[in-house]
């Protein structure tokens, strides 16, 4: 794939999150969804429900861990993660770590709270739809590779 073809393609993912988001999903379920799905062809609606808590910082509260980051953290799980003790778990561990840097680097904290008044929009909307398109846009960009 092209590096412009794959440019594209990852823009197309980081609307389509923040499309779900706008549509009403949590910020975590758009993640979970638009990336999610597409590296997890295999998910199921289990899945996805175990992400809805984690939308607002868990349960609204803005309080905890971006909704966004969390999900982005379990596709990364779903993909790389380990099904029994004794197996080699560096390599989730480290795109996970990757995934964290990047998200400070871009909203300077993980916390939901922080990250929504960092990403208001001029008009005084909220610019959750940003956070979720920058956060599929950097999960996609530390994946590397394409969907499966």
């Amino acid at each position: 794939m092209s590096n412009h073809a794959r440019i594209a393609d990852t823009e197309e993912v980081a609307r389509y999150a923040a499309d779900l988001l706008r549509g009403g999903y949590h910020c975590s379920e758009a993640i979970m969804l638009a990336v999610g799905k597409r590296y997890l062809p295999a998910l199921d609606e289990t899945s996805v429900r175990m992400t809805t808590p984690f939308g607002g910082g868990i349960a609204g509260t803005r309080a905890e861990l971006c909704g966004a980051l969390s999900a982005g953290v379990m596709v990364i799980g779903g993909l790389h993660g380990r099904l029994m003790h004794g197996v080699d778990d560096s390599l989730a561990y480290s795109l996970a770590e990757a995934l964290r840097e990047r998200f400070i680097q871009r909203w300077q904290t993980t916390i939901c709270g922080p990250v929504h008044d960092l990403a208001v929009h001029p008009d005084g909307t909220s610019g959750c739809d940003e956070v979720v398109a920058e956060t599929a846009r950097i999960l996609l960009d530390i994946l590397g590779e394409p969907a499966l």
